[in-house]
């Protein structure tokens, strides 16, 4: 006997319905994610929600069409990100990243490919955009390497490695990088699929790096490919961690603020009234600092793992 996923089927018409209203909304959008993937390598994937990517002008008219249709909507990051609600479902309206590199602009549109999904027609982001996406994508809770990697294995042959070059280009070791563990994943496979131009050019880079003088601003890129994770040893020997909380909504006075535990604890950290979210802010902020730090440490001194052993609430 065949059974059906219920909530598969709830969410693949749920994606039939959103992907035919954008088509009726006469917007200009592309999709991504695990969709965008599967054109390039495949590679089917179960998705909790629907990556639409499109040019910062389009999105207000799409968030628009929806609500028309009873959906509900959120500005979530107004540099980025915006969402579409229906139920359990969602759809991300994706307009840059989180690292404001890689806005869509008409570039994208223009080498888009099409396809059939759901008997609905749609456009993908192009390949190259894909992969210049998802090579910024380094958390530690969240990798997608192996992505680039599917997508160069499975498609590399038909990409434009000028264009993916030309988009990584500011930031070319990131490139290089992944083509080194390409090459270490796939060692029967990067010859037909990376060029040596390409690699050559890019390896000259690096060795040009040593006939460079040091900068005279110390700083740290880390947080462009992973916003937690990476801190920086100053010239006092302190360390300097931080991170970036691209959203971080709180209010210190109106609506629960009012609610007598809401607000004691408010005035405990001196945080109620007007004019005080900012502080309320950072405290929030120094707080998740704070735990990053504490997590870093455990897991360096090795105590990590044996606290939780001897500690955890089920010993």
């Amino acid at each position: 006997m065949v059974e059906i996923d219920e909530n598969i089927t709830d969410a693949q018409n749920f994606y039939k319905e959103a992907l035919t209203l954008l088509n009726e909304s006469g917007a200009n959008y592309m999709l991504g994610g695990g969709f965008a993937m599967f054109q390039y390598t495949g590679i089917y994937r179960h998705t909790k929600d629907l990556d639409i990517f499109c040019k910062p002008s389009e999105y207000p008219k799409i968030m628009k069409y929806f609500s028309d249709h009873g959906y509900q909507t959120e500005l979530t990051d107004v540099r980025w990100l915006a969402k579409i609600f229906k139920g359990n479902h969602f759809i991300d309206i994706i307009f840059d990243t989180v690292n404001n590199i890689c806005t869509v602009d008409d570039t994208w549109y223009a080498h888009a490919t099409e396809g059939v999904i759901y008997d609905v027609p749609v456009k993908y982001i192009p390949a190259e955009e894909l992969i210049w996406c998802k090579i910024y994508v380094q958390n530690r809770e969240r990798y997608d390497g192996s992505d680039v990697n599917h997508v160069f294995l499975r498609y590399g042959k038909q990409l434009d490695w000028d264009r993916v070059l030309s988009r990584l280009d500011q930031h070319w070791h990131l490139l290089l990088a992944q083509v080194i563990q390409f090459q270490f994943v796939y060692p029967a496979d990067f010859h037909h699929i990376i060029p040596k131009e390409m690699f050559d050019e890019l390896m000259e880079r690096a060795r040009m790096q040593y006939d460079l003088p040091s900068p005279v601003e110390k700083v740290c890129r880390g947080p462009i490919i992973d916003q937690t994770q990476h801190a920086e040893v100053l010239d006092n020997g302190d360390l300097k961690a931080s991170i970036t909380l691209p959203s971080l909504i709180v209010a210190s006075h109106g609506g629960g603020t009012g609610l007598s535990t809401q607000r004691e604890c408010l005035e405990l950290m001196g945080c109620f009234g007007e004019g005080k979210a900012r502080k309320l802010a950072e405290i929030v902020a120094g707080v998740v600092a704070a735990g990053e730090i504490s997590l870093a440490a455990a897991i360096s001194s090795a105590d990590w793992a044996s606290s939780h052993e001897a500690l955890g609430r089920n010993r």
